[in-house]
């Protein structure tokens, strides 16, 4: 069943007001797959990148995610170029990659040109 899994695909406009009904299909999709242990570390992470994208470029950004038998992957790609800047942290900004790493296996930060790509993967318990 896991590996035939669908895949989870969203595209959310520059509005963080959108975020909490993104992150309940989200939640409902990983119960669906069978994602259970890892669930709430998926979904704080996930939040934390399209939160980033959305704070830092005017266009949507989109998560796509998909499920092997040993891995999730979820994708979160939005316009710009924010992943290259190094911010200081301050009592209000500059924790959010710190935070998707501790909860995740993986997190990589992509890049390029026109758009930054946050490939984010957890091992399945």
């Amino acid at each position: 069943m896991i590996a035939a899994a669908e895949p989870f695909t969203a595209t959310l406009p520059a509005d963080p007001g959108l975020l909490r009904d993104f992150r309940q299909r989200l939640a409902s999709w990983l119960e669906a797959v069978g994602v259970e242990e890892e669930r709430d570390a998926i979904l704080l992470a996930v939040h934390e990148a399209a939160a980033n994208g959305i704070q830092n470029g005017a266009k949507p950004v989109t998560i796509v995610g998909r499920v092997e038998p040993d891995y999730i992957h979820i994708d979160v790609t939005s316009a710009g170029r924010w992943g290259a800047q190094v911010k200081e942290l301050s009592d209000e900004r500059g924790r959010g990659l710190p935070l998707m790493r501790a909860l995740l296996s993986d997190v990589e930060i992509l890049s390029e040109e026109e758009r930054t790509i946050v490939r984010l993967r957890m091992i399945r318990s």
